[in-house]
C-alpha cells in the first residue's frame, strides 16, 4: 500500500471514530433529556429562581403576562407582537428557572394549555400565540386593557 493510500485510510479512519464519538454523545444528551436531567437552569441562574413562585400573584402584578420559553418561535412572535403594539408585559421565562417545568405543570392544570406561550391579560387567561395574535388584530385584547383599567 502506498504512503498516500495509507494516510486515506487513517483519515477515514479518524472522521469514523470522530463521527461514533458524536453519536454517543448525542444519544447520551438525549437519554438526559428524555430524563430530564437537563432541564435545570445553567447553575448561574439557578440562586435567582430558587425562591417560591405563585401564578395567581404573577398575573394579578402585572396587566400582561407571557409565560414563555426563550428558544420558542411562538413565545418570541407573541412578544414581538406586544412589543409592536407597545403594551408593556412581564415575561416568566420557564427554561430559565429552577421551578420552570413544575410552572408549566400548574398552568396546564389551571388553563387546560400545556404549550406555551400562555397569556394572560388583567387576570384572564387569553391563549396561546395564535389566541394573541387574533386578539391584537381584532381589537379584543386592547379593550381588554382599557375596559378593565377603567373599572
Amino acid at each position: 500500500m502506498s504512503q498516500s493510500a495509507t494516510v486515506e485510510v487513517e483519515d477515514k479512519y479518524n472522521t469514523a471514530a470522530m463521527l461514533m464519538t458524536r453519536v454517543a454523545f448525542l444519544g447520551t444528551v438525549a437519554t438526559a433529556l428524555r430524563a430530564g436531567s437537563a432541564r435545570r437552569a445553567p447553575f448561574w441562574r439557578r440562586s435567582q429562581t430558587t425562591m417560591s413562585f405563585s401564578i395567581q400573584d404573577t398575573v394579578a402584578a402585572s396587566d400582561v403576562v407571557v409565560f414563555s420559553k426563550s428558544w420558542c418561535p411562538f413565545c418570541q412572535k407573541t412578544k414581538k407582537a406586544l412589543t409592536l403594539e407597545e403594551i408593556p408585559f412581564t415575561a416568566v421565562e420557564l427554561d430559565e428557572r429552577d421551578d420552570g417545568q413544575d410552572i408549566q405543570d400548574a398552568l396546564a392544570e389551571m388553563t387546560g394549555q400545556r404549550t406555551v406561550p400562555s397569556v394572560f391579560i388583567k387576570g384572564t387567561h387569553v391563549g396561546g400565540n395564535d389566541d394573541t395574535q387574533r386578539g391584537l388584530r381584532d381589537g379584543s385584547v386592547q379593550r381588554m386593557l382599557a375596559e378593565k383599567a377603567s373599572s
